[in-house]
């Protein structure tokens, strides 16, 4: 099993096709045929079932598939951790980060990565919790921001990881909203805790499931045994924070969006949740000095900041 030959085999997986595999690999689709014939010829088995529009993998290709993404990972590991005896301050990784806030603390601390890394490159691409997470596992990206609604949840033991803040979740509302009685003219820094029978019969703006934060709404709503009115869903929960400052829809939002010039007043929820925001990456993912240093940027950030 060679190296060209698993990322072949990976390529016509991802296209489903000859064709998309081979513009993807800058080779010729002969070629590429002639290769996939090999491989089969020297197991024995067909590695693709062969239909009129796509080659999906049979059992031995998802076997083949496996075991080979494996060996790739393990060779990226090799080379990164071979390249730091040699030289640290060249390199690359790439970043999962979620909107809002993982963009605002990558803009914030990349000049002062920068600073140490002149000459390193680190790509950035934005996704929800969900899509960084089956990205990470996927080996697509090295490192990537999350949250963890709790000790329980079932992808925190997938993955190594540092805590960089454990956040609590608030319901928020408008200024002008009709509870807004319930958590006005309180000192600054402090917050009533929402009895959400009262906010039962009004609308909410909330990010789509399977987002944390949805779960998180989820469980509140089932512990009040409340079947929500929802008429807006956004992936990014910044614009449903700013629609509920200027409607009476209602919408939940993690602390670190509170300042003190928000028009949006806010209740602790009963029982409170909470999240642990986090930097995580695959087990098997080789966490370079760069990288960590990284890391260690994002965590100062989030905890000295006044």
């Amino acid at each position: 099993m060679e190296i060209r030959q698993i990322e072949y085999i990976q390529a016509i997986a991802n296209g489903g096709s000859i064709s998309k595999a081979a513009k993807q690999l800058n080779i010729s689709q002969p070629a590429l045929s002639q290769q996939l014939q090999r491989l089969e010829k020297r197991y024995g088995v067909q590695l693709f079932y062969r239909g009129n529009r796509s080659l999906r993998l049979t059992p031995a290709g998802k076997v083949f598939l496996e075991k080979g993404t494996r060996i790739l990972e393990l060779q990226r590991q090799a080379d990164r951790e071979i390249a730091e005896f040699s030289d640290n301050s060249r390199g690359s990784f790439s970043v999962g980060v979620n909107p809002g806030r993982g963009a605002t603390i990558l803009a914030e601390i990349f000049p002062l990565f920068r600073e140490r890394f002149p000459q390193y490159n680190v790509k950035s691409v934005e996704g929800t919790f969900s899509e960084i997470s089956e990205m990470l596992l996927s080996n697509k990206f090295d490192i990537g921001f999350n949250a963890f609604l709790d000790v329980r949840s079932e992808n925190r033991s997938a993955f190594d990881y540092r805590i960089l803040q454990r956040e609590e979740i608030f319901l928020a509302i408008s200024k002008h909203h009709p509870l807004a009685y319930l958590a006005d003219n309180l000192p600054p820094g402090e917050y009533p805790t929402a009895d959400l029978s009262l906010f039962a019969d009004y609308s909410f703006a909330l990010t789509p499931r399977p987002s944390k934060l949805r779960a998180i709404a989820d469980q509140t709503f089932n512990a009040a045994n409340i079947s929500p009115k929802v008429v807006c869903e956004i992936r990014d929960p910044r614009p449903s924070y700013r629609i509920v400052s200027k409607t009476d829809l209602c919408t939940f939002i993690p602390e670190s969006y509170i300042t003190p010039q928000n028009r949006q007043l806010h209740f602790h929820l009963s029982p409170r949740r909470y999240w642990d925001y986090a930097i995580c990456w695959a087990p098997t993912h080789y966490v370079t000095q760069a990288e960590e240093y990284f890391i260690q940027l994002c965590y100062d950030y989030l905890n000295t900041r006044k």
